[in-house]
């Protein structure tokens, strides 16, 4: 965390924690969302076209439904773990130069 907001004082310890919070359901409902889809691909693959099943063993399947989710609760909370910061670094520079706005 300490390399999104630079001073590590109390009134920001608040901040961060309400960020991590926000960035984890973030990258949770994505996660969420990306498993609902890759299991409805992959088996619905499986089904479809018996070959395919066969052709993969549990490992791989498992990989295939798993992967994305994994992935796409890493990038979003990322994301929104950055997101945060910028915004929290704008409402610093806001408040030292009140001149500053959202534009």
């Amino acid at each position: 965390m300490s390399r999104f907001f630079r001073d590590s004082s109390t009134e920001n310890a608040d901040i961060q924690e309400n960020c991590v919070k926000h960035a984890v359901a973030v990258g949770a409902k994505s996660a969420a969302m990306a498993l609902a889809v890759s299991t409805t691909v992959i088996l619905g693959s499986c089904k479809a076209f018996p070959r395919f099943g066969r052709a993969l063993g549990v490992s791989a399947r498992t990989a295939l439904i798993a992967s994305p989710a994994f992935g796409f609760f890493f990038l979003d909370t990322e994301l929104e773990l950055n997101a945060c910061a910028q915004r929290h670094r704008h409402m610093q520079r806001s408040f030292k130069n009140p001149s500053v706005t959202g534009q």
